[in-house]
């Protein structure tokens, strides 16, 4: 399993329900996707996007659409920045 990490730097409130109502259905649509967070620092505006993946073939294949959907994100001025997007193996996984 892989996941992709999106480290926004200045997430508006109103983006979470955009999270909620366009980007977890958008999703949805995505082979290959397993899972999709969003962490938020309220008091920051700072947000973490984790979206888990059951290859990493898949993950890179959909990172056309991720990046379309960031850069929505920032040209609809949801996000004030370009968010960090980091790309790892997912090492150990348990849901208790």
């Amino acid at each position: 399993m892989y996941a992709r990490v999106t480290r926004w730097p200045d997430l508006k409130p109103e983006a979470v329900e955009d999270f909620r109502v366009n980007t977890v259905p958008a999703a949805r649509q995505l082979d290959g996707i397993t899972e999709i967070l969003l962490l938020v620092d309220e008091g920051s505006g700072r947000a973490i996007t984790i979206t888990l993946w059951d290859t990493e073939e898949a993950m890179l294949a959909r990172e056309p659409t991720a990046q379309r959907l960031r850069d929505e994100d920032v040209d609809s001025g949801l996000a004030g920045e370009r968010p960090l997007v980091e790309r790892y193996k997912l090492a150990v996984r348990k849901i208790l």
